[in-house]
This record gives C-alpha cells, sequence and structure tokens, in this order.
C-alpha cells in the first residue's frame, strides 16, 4: 500500500520510492552511496584493499610529486594552487596569519565555494580570530565544541516541532523514538584538546545522526495506514528533513569535516587526503577543496590518457573538474589565456630551486620534456593556427632551456650575451653574415674540444684491469660521435645534434652503457672513472654549443635570420 506525502510515496513494506525513479533503495540511503563516490583528484587517498585491487580502473587519486611543493601556479588559471606542503604550514599558523592565509585562498575565486561552504569559512575564521594563541591544529577542537553547541540548538527546536506533530496524530512509537535521541549527545568541554576530541570520536558510545534519523521517522510514517493524517506525517517528514545538513548548514559542515580529520580509524580510509601526523591537513584541505593542487590529465583519462608524470599538470582541483574530458586543445583553444598559463606555471617548476632539490626519484628534467611531447602530440590537429604556432615556438624554448642543469644556466646565459652583442655590433645588412662566421668558427672550436675531450679521457682510462672496458666503451662512442664525423658544417645536421630529443637519447644510451658497466664492476676507481664520463661527454654542456643552438634555431632557409625571434629568446633566457 502506498501512502504519498508530497513528493515522497512511502510503502509500507519496501521502504521509500521517488518520483525521480522506480528503484526500492531508500533515497536517503542511494544519495550516500553516491555521495561516496570518489571526488575530482586532491592529493592522495587512503584505499581499502578492494579499492587497491582496482586501482588499475577506479583513480581514487594520482600520485605526483609536484603536489607537494608550494609555490606552483595553476596550469588554467595561473594562481596558486594549495599544495600538501602549504595546507601543513597553514595549520601551524595562529590568528591574523591564519585568516590571511585561509582568504589568500578563498578570495581566488569564491564563486567556487558554495554559500553554505563560504559561511563555514567565516565561522572558522572568526574563531581563529578569537583565539589568537592557537595554532591551526588547536583551533579544531575549539571551532568544533562552539559548531556543535549551535547544530544542537537547531536540531533540539526541529525535535520540539516533531514532538508537536506527533501528538496531533497520537503516534507514541515516534514520541518515543524522538525523546531517545534528543537527549543522545554527551556535553564536550570545550578546553578539550585535539587528541583527547579525537579520542571522543572514535570510542564515544554509538549515537544517531540526521540521515539515520530521517531514515528512522520516514519508516515510522511509513507503517501508518489512515490517509486523514498524511499531511501531518508530510510536516513531520519535512520537519526532519530541516535538520542541520552538512550541505546548507554551515555548523554541520564544520561539525561533519573537523570529526573526520579527527577520527583516525578505518572508516577514514576513502577521504580526500591521506592522514598523516598532523591530522589537522585533512579539514584544511576539505574547507579550500576547490582549490587544493591535483594532477591534470592532458589527455584525458577517459581517452586512454596515461596516468603518469609526463601527462600531468598541476591544477587546482575545481579548474580541473571545470574542464572535464574535453579535449585538451578544444579546451585550451576556448579560453587563449590558458596558454601563457601552462607557461607559467612550467617556469616556475622549472626554476624551483627548492623543488629541485627536494623532489624523490623525481627528475625535474625530465618531466619539462616528458610533458612538452604530451602537449605537442595533443596540439597536433591544431598546429597551424597561430596561437597555437606562438604557443609552441614558447614551449620548445622553454623546454630546451630549461633541459640544461642548473650549472649550465651559466654557460646558456653568456652564450645569449655573445649572441646578443654579434646583433648589437650588426647592421641589417650584415646581420646574417655575421651569424654565420661566429657560427662556422665556434662549430670547428666545438668540434676540436670535444675530439681533445675524447682523447683526454682515453687516455686517463688506465689499460689494465676492468678499466680495459671503460676504454673500450669510450673508443666505440668517439667512433660513432656525430660531431667528429661531420667534414664540413651542415646546418641541419648540427641543429639536430643540438636538438632537446638528440641529447636525451644520447644521455639515455650513456647510461645504459655505464650502468651495465658499474652492475659488472666493484672498482671504486670504475665508479670514479664512470662519474667523469658521464660529465664530460653530455653533448650540450657548455656555451658554444647553446650559442650555436640559439643561432641555428633562428635560422631560415638559404641563411636568413628571425632576428626578432632570436631577440625573444634571449629575453626568455634572461627571464624579462
Amino acid at each position: 500500500m502506498f501512502v504519498s506525502f508530497g513528493s515522497i510515496k512511502i510503502n509500507s513494506a519496501f521502504g521509500i520510492k521517488c518520483d525521480r525513479g522506480n528503484s526500492s533503495t531508500p533515497f536517503c540511503l542511494r544519495k550516500n552511496l553516491l555521495e561516496r563516490t570518489p571526488e575530482s583528484d586532491i592529493f592522495s587517498r587512503k584505499m581499502s584493499i578492494s579499492a587497491r585491487l582496482q586501482a588499475d580502473r577506479i583513480p581514487f587519486g594520482y600520485d605526483f610529486d609536484l603536489k607537494r611543493f608550494k609555490d606552483i601556479p595553476c596550469a588554467y588559471c595561473g594562481k596558486e594552487v594549495l599544495s600538501q606542503e602549504g595546507v601543513q604550514y597553514m595549520s601551524t599558523l595562529k590568528g591574523n596569519q591564519l585568516v590571511s592565509e585561509l582568504e589568500r585562498f578563498s578570495l581566488q575565486s569564491p564563486s567556487r565555494l558554495s554559500s553554505n561552504e563560504s559561511k563555514a569559512l567565516a565561522l572558522f575564521e572568526k574563531t581563529a580570530l578569537d583565539n589568537p594563541d592557537k595554532n591551526g591544529r588547536e583551533l579544531l577542537p575549539i571551532a568544533y565544541t562552539r559548531a556543535r553547541n549551535r547544530m544542537l540548538i537547531k536540531q533540539t527546536s526541529v525535535f520540539s516541532r516533531i514532538e508537536k506533530y506527533a501528538k496531533e496524530v497520537r503516534s507514541n512509537e515516534l514520541l518515543d523514538y524522538i525523546a531517545k535521541v534528543k537527549n543522545q549527545d554527551v556535553v564536550i568541554n570545550p578546553d578539550i584538546s585535539p587528541e583527547e576530541l579525537s579520542d571522543f570520536l572514535v570510542n564515544k558510545i554509538r549515537v544517531e545522526y540526521r540521515k539515520e534519523i530521517l531514515a528512522n521517522v520516514i519508516n515510522i510514517a511509513g507503517r501508518q495506514t489512515d490517509p486523514k493524517h498524511a499531511d501531518t506525517w508530510g510536516k513531520i517528514i519535512s520537519a526532519a528533513s530541516s535538520m542541520p545538513s552538512s550541505k546548507t548548514d554551515p555548523d554541520a559542515y564544520l561539525v561533519k569535516y573537523i570529526s573526520k580529520a579527527l577520527r583516525r580509524d578505518q572508516k577514514m580510509e576513502n577521504e580526500l587526503v591521506l592522514l598523516s601526523d598532523n591530522e589537522a591537513e585533512l579539514f584544511y584541505v576539505k574547507l579550500l577543496a576547490p582549490f587544493a593542487s591535483s594532477a591534470e590529465h592532458i589527455k584525458p583519462y577517459s581517452d586512454n590518457g596515461e596516468s603518469s608524470y609526463s601527462n600531468y599538470l598541476i591544477a587546482h582541483s575545481h579548474c580541473n573538474s571545470r574542464r572535464g574530458n574535453r579535449k585538451w586543445s578544444e579546451y585550451m583553444l576556448s579560453s587563449p589565456e590558458r596558454f601563457e598559463h601552462v607557461l607559467h606555471n612550467l617556469k616556475a617548476i622549472s626554476s624551483n630551486k627548492y623543488i629541485e632539490d627536494n623532489a624523490a626519484d623525481f627528475s625535474i628534467k625530465s618531466y619539462i620534456n616528458e610533458v612538452t611531447k604530451t602537449i605537442k602530440s595533443e596540439l597536433d590537429d591544431v598546429s597551424d593556427l597561430p596561437r597555437v604556432c606562438e604557443f609552441m615556438d614558447k614551449l620548445t624554448n622553454l623546454a630546451s632551456n630549461y633541459t640544461f642543469n642548473r650549472r649550465g644556466k651559466e654557460s646558456l646565459i653568456t652564450a645569449a650575451r655573445i649572441v646578443e652583442t654579434i646583433l648589437h655590433e650588426s647592421n641589417d645588412s650584415n646581420v646574417g653574415r655575421n651569424l654565420e662566421k661566429y657560427l662556422y668558427r665556434t662549430f670547428f672550436r666545438y668540434k676540436q674540444d670535444r675530439k681533445k675531450t675524447f682523447d683526454n679521457l682515453i687516455s686517463h682510462l688506465k689499460d689494465f684491469g676492468d678499466e680495459k672496458r671503460l676504454k673500450a666503451m669510450v673508443c666505440e662512442l668517439k667512433h660513432k660521435d656525430d660531431i667528429l664525423a661531420m667534414e664540413s658544417l651542415n646546418h641541419r645536421l648540427l641543429l639536430k645534434i643540438l636538438s632537446d630529443e638528440y641529447n636525451i637519447n644520447y644521455d639515455s644510451r650513456l647510461s645504459r652503457m655505464i650502468e651495465d658497466l658499474k652492475l659488472n664492476s666493484n672498482s671504486d676507481s670504475v665508479k670514479s672513472s664512470v662519474a667523469l664520463i658521464k660529465k664530460k661527454l653530455t653533448p650540450l654542456r657548455k656555451q658554444d654549443a647553446y650559442s650555436m643552438k640559439l643561432i641555428l634555431e633562428a635560422r631560415q632557409n638559404r641563411g636568413k635570420y628571425d632576428i626578432s625571434s632570436l631577440h625573444s629568446r634571449i629575453n626568455d633566457i634572461y627571464g624579462k
């Protein structure tokens, strides 16, 4: 039998049915299942055993070192993302400093926070200002008890309304149930510590919360068969539905997410961030979730895009989700300023010394080159558009600039100054001839230096013991070296040899040969010689190579030069 209360139909045998569907699963339970679906990628998530087994199909979170570091701008909007280090830093701040840091992110795009989230943030900021001597972690129990007390007052008001209606329909069952849940929550001391509150939340006597109370009220209503009280039962359900919810009530929001942050038990396994010793991190990343750092797939995951650093950009969670699974080229062209933001993002990563020194098992050099390849692949179908061509040129320059190690940066700047001097000392009629002269002289000097490097290495390696193999390897490299094989200056071949792709391949081949030698030798002299070979034989290792590359990149057919692009490239190197 069905009794209708507004838009909700209650089946006395099977529970609730919604007008929008035929499922016999209670609506509140189905909604709960939907809410547990993994949200957009924010930092990394703990996974249950079953989730780990399905990790190749269900992306609960993406491991990407760069999500950890501060001061990285979003690849799509250019504003700083909230990183794991940023959250850790936030939890140590006090009073005005904490409020300023919270506002620094929330004001980036206020529309990304719902009205309820904004109000919850304002309540928490007030708590911080009222307790200027407490840090971000110590504030959690204070904010929790304040919000909980306000929420309980609102719930008591709702229970009073339900009791009034229950008396009208003479439902002793409902009156008894409401009496039971009214006083279930114990009073919490406002001065409770984070550890004590955590222990309380994990070990307290079980209580019923909003969804369970609502479901039980609806079940009681479902057992009623007298249609003349249908309107009153509808009011009862409506009143029960108005209990404070984290979706609509800022106090309930704070209670829910502070509770989740401090409850260190198995129920936390699929929450937003991996719990650490500082549980406050979980709360702050939820409070500012739209601005949290996420790994954005350049080629969409839904289009078989890889979950690897070669396919990742750092972006705000809300910028990531706004794009959805749209093709990257389409999304970028819909707002062309994003091209500059991507360049700004990659340049900030490349020039960050702290990241370079602290990114475990992660090479910025490799990342910049690999992600550049992915971007070029995704833009291939629109590469003839002027805006895309300009972006691709800048991206190529950026990648080649930051392919070099930090020591090589000084040589690159020196090379830029040399080329800039040639440009200043030339007029329009002889600038090309002067660049060609310098290129010719530099090439033969570079070739001579390279031959000397090989000869010195060979003489350095003793012709006995394990080092015979090292000498043989260097001799083989010398015999096959493309620079030494060039009898005269071949502009195209030289540009290819000086390209990033060639250098990466050469470096990989050299690394494989060296690793093979190291695996088969325990000699300390071999290990020191290996380090020397690696240092000496990197093709792009001094200013001559950098200056030739600069000139060749601006050289067009028949020896003409694009002087404006050369000036632009030099300015990029200077960081102007």
